[in-house]
C-alpha cells in the first residue's frame, strides 16, 4: 500500500469516527428544517465505475463497469450522519486476456461518516468509511494466480456528493468516490459516480 493509499485510509476512518463521536453525542438534536431533520432513509440508484486498477492486474486492460447502489443511512445531527453503502458492478471487462472478453464482477459493502453543509433543500457532503469489497474473476482470471483480482477483503472508501431534496421526503443523489481493497484483491481499485434518489422517513 502506497502513501496515497495509506492517506486515503486515514481519512475515510477518520471521517467515519468524527461522525460517529460527535453524532451520537447531538443526536438528540432536532432539526427545525424539514429538508434537515434527523431520521432514517433509504435510496436506489445506478453507478459508473471507472476501473484503476493497480500493479499486476493493471496488465489486463481492463474496462470500466455499470453497475448499481443501495444505501440506508441515518442522520444524526443536521450536519453529521451515518450511511450504509451496497454497491455491484457488473463488468469489468478485460481485453488482453485471453480468451478476450474475460471479467471480474465486484460487490463491495461499506459504513461511511458523512460530514454534511445543510444549505436548505442543497446538501453536499464529504463521506469516508471502511467496509468489504468481493471480486468474482471468471476461470480464465482467476487462474492467473499473479492477479489479485479474486476474494474477499477490507477495503477503504472516501468521497464526496450531494443531496437535492425534491420534497421533505425525497432527494436525488449523486456521488463519487474512491475504493482501496486490500489484501486479496488489493489490485482492484476503482472510482464510483453514483446516483438515485432516496427517501426520508
Amino acid at each position: 500500500m502506497n502513501k496515497f493509499e495509506r492517506g486515503a485510509w486515514l481519512v475515510g476512518v477518520a471521517v467515519l469516527a468524527m461522525s460517529l463521536s460527535v453524532g451520537m453525542a447531538r443526536a438528540e438534536h432536532h432539526s427545525d428544517d424539514p429538508f434537515n431533520r434527523p431520521g432514517p432513509y433509504v435510496g436506489l440508484g445506478a453507478s459508473w465505475m471507472v476501473e484503476g486498477f493497480q500493479d499486476r492486474t493493471a496488465s489486463g486492460d481492463f474496462g470500466n463497469s455499470w453497475g448499481g447502489n443501495a444505501r440506508f443511512g441515518y442522520r444524526l445531527h443536521e450536519i453529521f450522519g451515518l450511511e450504509g453503502i451496497y454497491e455491484y458492478g457488473d463488468d469489468f471487462g478485460a481485453h488482453q486476456v485471453v480468451p478476450e472478453g474475460a471479467r471480474i464482477r465486484t460487490h463491495s459493502f461499506s459504513v461511511n461518516g458523512k460530514l454534511i453543509v445543510p444549505v436548505g433543500r442543497f446538501n453536499p457532503y464529504l463521506m469516508g468509511g471502511v467496509g468489504f469489497l468481493n471480486a468474482d474473476a471468471d476461470r480464465s482470471i482467476s487462474s492467473r494466480s499473479n492477479w489479485d483480482a479474486d476474494g474477499t477483503s477490507f477495503m477503504g472508501r472516501f468521497g464526496g456528493g450531494v443531496d437535492l431534496w425534491a420534497t421533505e421526503n425525497i432527494a436525488l443523489y449523486v456521488d463519487a468516490a474512491y475504493t482501496i481493497p486490500v489484501d486479496e484483491v488489493s489490485d482492484l481499485n476503482h472510482f464510483s459516480l453514483g446516483w438515485g434518489a432516496k427517501y426520508a422517513f
